[in-house]
């Protein structure tokens, strides 16, 4: 189906918000309309009224609303896996 898979990983102390969000602006840069992006988050987190769902990672915390946007810059189907 795909010719060419791609993947980046971000563990442990190296899961780093900014290099997350660097990373996925550089696959909108460089997704194509016929592309597939699969963007797959595990992490321990919680809700709070103010913030609506956060999750943790090595640097402090990532929130829906900033996912959403991130990922709101790709120019293909996108299929987010939280």
């Amino acid at each position: 189906l795909f010719t060419k898979i791609e993947a980046k990983t971000f563990l442990g102390a190296a899961a780093k918000k900014d290099d997350l969000f660097r990373h996925l602006a550089l696959v909108a840069r460089r997704a194509q309309p016929q592309d597939l992006v699969v963007f797959q988050f595990g992490s321990h987190g919680g809700t709070s009224r103010a913030d609506g769902w956060g999750a943790g990672l090595a640097d402090g915390a990532i929130y829906g609303s900033e996912l959403r946007e991130a990922l709101s810059h790709m120019k293909c189907p996108t299929i987010a896996m939280i």
